[in-house]
Order: C-alpha cells, then structure tokens, then sequence
C-alpha cells in the first residue's frame, strides 16, 4: 500500500502540472465545464485505480462515473481518448462470458449509452454514409465473428467451437471495434468537435509522455503496483539498450509509442495558432522525449514517417520539407552528440546498431514462413497455422508474430486482408480526396483533414511491425471515426454552422479560416 500511495502521489503531482500547463491550449477548442469534469473524472478514476485492491471494486466505482461523465459530456469520445488508459488495461475474466478491461468499462458505460442517446437525432440522420468504409468493417466483423481460432494452447490442444463462442466474438468485436467507430463517426458533427477530440487525446499523450520519462529517468513503473494487487503479476521491467523502457498506463512500450507518434501527428496541426510559442515547441519535445523513453523503434520510425507525410501533403510541401530537413538534421546532430544518442543509434540496426538485432532476424523468419502458409490457403487462411511454425516458438513459449497484416491473413486469409486494411485504406483516401480540394478555399479545414490522413498513413505503417491490440486496435477504429465524421462535417454545412451557432459561452469558436493550419520494436 505504501508503494501505491507514493506511485499514486508522482502521477498526480506530474498529471496536475500538465493539465495545468496545457489548459489554455485546450480551452481553445474545448467548453470550460468539459475540461474542468473530465480532468476530474481523471483524477477521480487514477485514484480509484491505485486504492483498489481488485479490478472489481475499481469498476464497481467507475462505471457510474463514466455513466453519469458521459451523460454530462457534449463529446463523449473526447473523454474515452482520456480515459482509455487512465488505468493499466490488464484483462479479467467472468467465467461463461467475457475478460473484462478499462476499455471495455468506457465502451459498456460510456460509449453504448452514447450511441443510443445521439441516436435518431436530426444532425446524425443528415450525416452522409459511410458505405465502403462501413461495408469493409461489417465484413471483416462477420468474418471474424464465424472463422473460428483456436487458442494456442501449451498442450496443443484443439479446442471445439460452439454457438456461445460465436455470439461471444460477435458481441466483442460489437464493443471493441464498430461502438467506438459509431460513437467517434456519429457524434463529431462540426469541426471544432473534431478538433477539441484531436487536443484532448493530446493533453492525455502529454500526460502519459511526461510520465514515461520520469520512470526511465528514475527506473520505476509507476502502474505495476496496481498490477500486482489486481491480478498478483509482477510487471517484468523491459531493458534496452542498458534503459528501461517506460510503458506507464499503455499495456506495452509499444502500446505507448504508438499513441505519442499519433498525438505528434495531431499536434502538428493544433500548434499552428498555438499563441505560446513555450507550449508549441514544448509538447513536441515532451512528445519525443516520452517516445524516446519508450523506447520502441516502430513507432520512432512511425512519427517520423507522419510528420514528412504531413509536411508531403501540406501546401508549399517543397519549402516546408527543406526546412525541417535543415532544423531536424541540426537537432539529430545535437541529439547524437549527446550521452542517449549513442543510445539511439545502437537501438536502430539500419544504422550499424546491435541492441536487439535478434528480433530482426526473428522476424524475417517470420515473414517468410508466413507468405508460404498464406500461398497454401489464400482465401480464407489456416486457422492452424501456428501448428506449422513450432520451429519459431521462442523461450517465452510464444510465436512472436508481430505484424498484423500477415496475422489477419494467415488467420482470415487475403479476403479478410482486404476487409481489414479496407476500412483504414478507403478513409484515408476519401479524406485526402476532400482535403485536397478544401485547403484551396480553406485552408485550415484542409489541414484538419491533411493531419488526419497523415496519421492515417502512419497507422497503416505501423501496423506492419505490431499486433492489433491495444492502442492499436482502439485507434484503427477511431481514426476512421474521425475520418468519417470530418468528410460528413464538409458535406453538413447547415448542420456545422448550427452546432457553431449553438456553441456555450464558454468555448471557443473554431479557428478562423484562412489561417494556416506500440513490446518489443
């Protein structure tokens, strides 16, 4: 207990400090009584977390808060992007139904409730469809739900499926993927909801980053402890590199990597208007520092490939890509010239680094066995196919195969591939068809949309070197939301201007147009 009161005294000491660091940013595109409940809310349910001894009486806690928070909310997928990982996302099971998570809590306590309350209102049944996007979810979602995995189990055994497993991945894909695609799609009606989402997630990241860094710094996981009294597992403390590697809250340093190179892309188009140049330049270095401190080399190379991305699509791309050439290879000097960078580089095998070159190799063994197993069942994949690369079992006892794309098809096959990619692929290149045309007469909203197909690229890219789970899995779907209800908000005008119009005294209004807008790597 007395381990858990000082962890418990560090998070809010640290949380407390950003809220209050970044509350003027995100008052710019947020109500006053949002921000000042959900900080609350946050407080309330870390503290809950850390004084629990179970994960029960924590959620016997929680999921009237998040009832009563999300009735209370005008965005209420703002508050889940800040409450996803306010507690570590360690699963329990109940027996004859389902594990349950703090996500699953948000989506049965904060997301269902939503859905059913916006529902039927007259802006969500103006809103235009989603349909390939939608058609592409659906699909996969049917797939999954009648392909049946068996477990891998130590023993090999190959368990039967039955009619209650079927509902029961039905009714988990419902909650995990297609709440939390509906609830971001159909509630971001106006673009200032959609920009107060996209800040929200970033004072979170903020939040996460800074406290990464203190437990590299200090060599203490904060979140362990609460761990250890919900389910008496001790966290192993992941070394690289002669670092440890933080991992707070996520699940996993590359859980944590992932969301901070996601928050980086976001924050690329926040800042611009930003009045403190401070905070503008500081949560890009919290932000780095937090995916340094991760230490996962997928999302290093995640972020990077976002901000050219973002840099690539924007306007006058040519000058903005020379000089972030220019400023970024005088700060990689700085940074190489210093202790960590040497760090760094023995982290990135690409350039003759050889921390953990093993993993490398591992998975271009990998990879190939996994394109024969595909070639033998293209269509709908080898729901055995681990049987077939015990030969790659590690000392761990798994098949470390960390590359969702060649997962989904070993296990669904190249249709279910192109169901899965799919939903991603088809909204990201509906949104830079629309971007591309906005940010001629508008250019913030055309930016808004660039930042979204940025961060839609680098997930794409990501994907391929982490499994789906986690911040992965959770924001696969809510980036195509956020897709989705950007090219709705562009064809809703009188809808958006109405929302504006109806704005509380509290908020600001958007941004005037015409400005310029994952566990081992």
């Amino acid at each position: 207990m007395i381990t858990n009161l000082k962890a418990l005294v560090v998070v809010l000491g640290i949380a407390a400090a950003v809220f209050h660091a970044l509350k003027p940013t995100v008052l710019r595109f947020c109500d006053a009584a949002d921000f000042a409940r959900r900080r609350n809310v946050w407080f309330g349910l870390t503290i809950a977390g850390f004084l629990s001894p179970s994960f029960w009486i924590y959620a016997v806690v929680a999921a009237p808060v998040m009832l009563w928070a999300g009735k209370k909310d005008s965005n209420p997928i703002s508050l889940f992007l800040l409450l996803c990982f306010v507690v570590p996302p360690d699963t329990f099971d109940v027996p004859g139904v389902f594990a349950f998570d703090n996500l699953r809590l948000l989506s049965l306590f904060l997301l269902l409730p939503a859905a059913i309350r916006f529902r039927g209102r007259p802006e969500e049944r103006r809103q235009q469809k989603w349909a390939l996007v939608s058609f592409c979810l659906v699909g996969f979602w049917i797939l999954e739900t009648l392909v049946f995995l068996p477990p891998d189990l130590p023993d090999h055994t190959i368990l039967a499926d039955s009619v209650t497993n079927v509902l029961r991945r039905a009714l988990l894909f419902f909650l995990d993927g297609y709440v939390v695609f509906w609830v971001t799609l159909r509630t971001l009606v106006t673009r200032r909801a959609i920009q107060e989402t996209l800040v929200v997630f970033c004072l979170n990241c903020c939040v996460l980053a800074t406290l990464a860094c203190f437990e590299t710094v200090r060599h203490w996981l904060l979140f362990t402890s609460i761990t250890f009294d919900w389910a008496s597992v001790s966290t192993e403390y992941n070394m690289r590199g002669g670092a440890l590697r933080a991992l707070v809250s996520s699940g996993g340093p590359l859980s944590l990597g992932y969301m901070l190179a996601i928050a980086f892309g976001f924050w690329q188009y926040l800042k611009v208007g930003e009045p403190s140049r401070l905070r503008s330049i500081g949560v890009d270095i919290v932000l780095w520092l937090g995916l340094l401190a991760s230490y996962a080399r997928g999302p290093w190379l995640g972020a990077f490939a976002i901000y050219v991305f973002y840099l690539a699509l924007s306007p006058g791309a040519f000058k903005s890509i020379l000089k972030a050439v220019t400023l970024g290879g005088a700060l990689v000097a700085l940074v190489l010239s210093l202790p960590i960078g040497t760090r760094i580089l023995q982290g990135l095998p690409m350039f003759g680094g050889s921390v953990n070159t093993d993993t490398i190799d591992y998975r271009s063994r990998l990879l190939h066995r996994s394109i024969e197993l595909i070639l033998d069942s293209p269509f709908f994949g080898d729901q055995l196919a681990f049987l077939k690369m015990e030969d790659l079992r590690q000392g761990q006892g798994i098949i470390d195969l960390t590359n969702t794309y060649l997962q989904v098809a070993l296990d669904y096959g190249l249709i279910g591939l192109a169901l899965f990619s799919g939903v991603l692929i088809f909204a990201t290149a509906k949104t830079w068809r629309l971007s591309r045309r906005l940010v001629r007469s508008d250019r913030d909203d055309g930016m808004l949309g660039i930042c979204l197909v940025a961060c839609g690229l680098g997930t794409i890219f990501m994907l391929a070197d982490n499994s789906f789970m986690l911040a992965y899995e959770m924001f696969y779907f809510v980036l195509a939301g956020l897709m989705g209800a950007y090219v709705n908000a562009a064809r809703s005008i009188p809808v958006a201007a109405s929302n504006a119009a109806r704005a509380p005294s509290g908020g600001l209004k958007p941004r005037a147009a015409g400005r310029p807008g994952s566990n081992a790597a």
